[in-house]
């Protein structure tokens, strides 16, 4: 009888050790090839744009203009219309406060860069910046698409759509909903400075807590974005010997370590029909731009140089004919010269001829 439990007892620790050896083994796979329940559970599908309505809702005040603004609490959500994806837009980034003593000032430019919305492929907009360079006038001929292979323009914005706008049908897409929150309160390069401005400036890291979207207004052809930027600043070094000094102190810098700039982005929409280009001669007095031309039959490329000009244009036939005779007329759309508010009062004098 003690022979038989003795024998029951090395049976059943042989079993309870065979348990543990093969749970044992199996937590040690786990460790090497950690497959766990969470691991196996499939990836959430990526959520879909909402019901217009429930993105837009009572809450939201909007202005319309070339781009819808919806602004949701802290949110600035732009309504980017489906007519305006590939349509070239001229962004200008300009000083609207400078910190003093830095050779900045208030109303110059920063940046000036083209850039186009596109429809990606995941219920997404991309925003690209534009660099043209290379063009080519064969838009038929396998050169052109040669040029384009050759011409990626960069990707600086990925956005969910948040929500389609319908028309009145429901079929057919006339507006996609993205929140610009996070590019405008941000620096990015394309509306902010560049690395180069950023080194005569002596400007370092981006304070994102101390940098906010002060407002967001849009007109019929222009959108118009003002922000606040904080950056820190390089601080200055103690040099035995005198060396070149290489980027600016800011008095504010040296006082708190940090600058604070205010900036105005305009976001403009480029005609679709681009003004005719006249060629530069350097015996006229213009300013001038190039880039390389590739054409079908050309056995390399070709360097035009065109004049940087104002689009003046005759308002009718009967005065493009005037204007051929030598007479004087009104242009299309006149030069307009908007003053700075700024401006001490005796320069503001419109009334004098002189």
């Amino acid at each position: 009888m003690q022979k038989k439990i003795i024998l029951i007892t090395t049976c059943l620790l042989f079993t309870l050790s065979q348990e543990a050896f093969a749970q044992s083994k199996k937590n040690s796979e786990k460790e090497k090839n950690p497959v766990t329940a969470v691991d196996a559970k499939k990836a959430e599908p990526k959520k879909g744009p909402k019901p217009y309505n429930k993105v837009i809702d009572s809450t939201a005040v909007t202005q319309k203009g070339l781009i819808d603004i919806h602004k949701i609490e802290d949110k600035y959500l732009f309504e980017i219309p489906e007519t305006l994806l590939g349509s070239d837009i001229m962004t200008i980034t300009r000083y609207s406060k400078t910190p003093a003593g830095g050779g900045i000032f208030g109303g110059e430019e920063i940046n000036r860069q083209v850039i186009k919305w596109e429809k990606g492929q995941n219920n997404n907009i991309l925003l690209r910046s534009v660099t043209l360079v290379m063009v080519s006038p064969d838009e038929d001929k396998p050169i052109a698409q040669a040029v384009k292979n050759s011409t990626a323009d960069p990707i600086i914005g990925n956005y969910d759509i948040l929500a389609i706008k319908k028309d009145s049908t429901g079929k057919k897409d006339i507006g996609y909903v993205i929140d610009l929150t996070s590019t405008f309160d941000a620096d990015v390069q394309t509306f902010s400075l560049d690395p180069i401005k950023k080194q005569s400036l002596n400007i370092q890291a981006f304070q994102k807590d101390r940098s906010f979207i002060q407002k967001i207004s849009s007109f019929p052809v222009n959108t118009e974005i003002r922000t606040v930027k904080t950056f820190t600043t390089v601080p200055p070094r103690i040099s035995p010997t005198p060396s070149p000094q290489v980027g600016v102190d800011f008095p504010s810098a040296l006082d708190a370590g940090v600058i604070t700039v205010e900036l105005n982005t305009s976001m403009i929409l480029l005609p679709k029909t681009p003004m005719r280009k006249r060629n530069f001669d350097a015996r006229v007095g213009y300013f001038a731009n190039q880039y390389d031309v590739f054409e079908e039959e050309s056995q390399k490329s070709e360097t035009e140089t065109f004049a940087v000009r104002w689009r003046l244009e005759p308002k009718s036939s009967e005065d493009a004919q005037k204007q051929k005779k030598g007479e004087l007329i009104e242009p299309k759309k006149p030069i307009v010269y908007y003053i700075d508010p700024a401006t001490p009062e005796k320069w503001k004098n419109t009334s004098s001829k002189e």
